[in-house]
């Protein structure tokens, strides 16, 4: 591997700063720079890093924690923050809610917020951004897999947001990820996206039935947080520069498919329970990613039934971060 894309010389030696560091991804990108090397991390979240479980331990002594809303933020303090900063990981959003999109949050975080880390980033001198984005920015749901040369049409207020922040994130130097479905360990209720691997864990170890809406012929794409984790420190390479990145496996899963898969991994004997079909009934929602191959020498290296199993065994051997209001027990287990 050449050492412009060897994720150990990319990241040796340099201060770093990671907003959305108390997220699901967030939190694994920080504990991996700070394995691999990096002078310095600040967290930059919200919340501090203690209120992700999965980082609760944390003491490493080349890390600093900043709380701070971007987009809601002053100038002055993010300006402070960002100062020595080699590059930022730009993953803080705001994206789902059980009551539906919260539009003025969303707006101000994704929005306003990537737009007041831009500015400072070059009242600063940052050297470069990378930028999550999301499959949301393409915003079909249907046909063939999303090519990074396709037109976006987002459709919900998230994916504008997420389309807007790729414009912005431009005027700098910078590369744009987007990301499809990311899963793992670490990926509670209580912290991100409710994804139907984790429900349908939860529900199984609880006794009660994984639930498929629909036929479950409904396709996506799943790629293991720590490769994405992997794909996100690549993009810091100079390779990458002005450049949109697919983050995924490559291969479509159907939710029938991914539930039987489940089913097998974690010994559950029933059958699935069938709810009435949702919003994502004949959808398809897979990635290319022939780019990122050939240009970051990066490929998803855990397996989907490698990565379920350790999602699975997450869930068990901490059983409490699972549980949200309404929720099976699963120390029923």
């Amino acid at each position: 591997m050449p050492d412009a894309l060897d994720p150990t010389a990319l990241v040796s030696g340099k201060r770093l700063l990671v907003t959305g560091a108390s997220g699901f991804i967030g939190g694994r990108l920080l504990l991996r720079l700070t394995q691999l090397g990096a002078a310095h991390v600040v967290a930059l979240d919200r919340e501090p890093p203690a209120a992700n479980p999965w980082l609760a331990t944390l003491h490493a002594p080349n890390t600093s924690s900043l709380r701070l809303a971007l987009g809601a933020c002053d100038m002055a303090d993010l300006e402070h923050a960002l100062r020595g900063v080699d590059a930022i990981f730009h993953l803080a959003a705001v994206k789902y809610r059980p009551d539906g999109e919260p539009v003025a949050d969303i707006v101000r975080t994704n929005a306003l917020g990537t737009a007041q880390l831009v500015e400072a980033c070059a009242r600063t001198g940052v050297a470069k951004v990378v930028f999550a984005s999301s499959l949301y920015a393409y915003g079909r749901m249907h046909g063939a897999p999303f090519d990074e040369d396709d037109i976006p049409t987002p459709r919900t207020v998230y994916g504008q947001s997420k389309r807007f922040g790729e414009e912005l994130v431009a005027l700098v130097r910078a590369t744009t990820l987007r990301y499809m479905f990311v899963y793992g360990p670490g990926q509670a209720p209580k912290h991100g996206y409710p994804s139907v691997i984790v429900k349908s864990f939860v529900r199984m170890l609880a006794g009660e039935p994984p639930v498929v809406h629909g036929d479950g012929a409904q396709v996506l794409d799943y790629v293991f947080v720590d490769d994405a984790v992997d794909a996100t420190i690549r993009a810091l390479a100079s390779v990458g520069d002005g450049r949109v990145y697919n983050v995924g496996s490559g291969a479509g899963t159907s939710i029938r498919g991914l539930v039987a898969e489940m089913r097998a991994i974690a010994g559950f004997p029933g059958e699935a329970e069938t709810a009435p079909p949702d919003a994502t009934a004949g959808t398809r929602r897979v990635a290319r990613v022939d780019r990122i191959r050939s240009e970051l020498g990066w490929a998803p290296t855990t397996s989907l039934p490698a990565g379920l199993a350790a999602t699975l065994a997450s869930i068990r051997a901490h059983p409490e971060r699972y549980e949200r209001e309404g929720a099976p027990d699963v120390r029923r287990a």
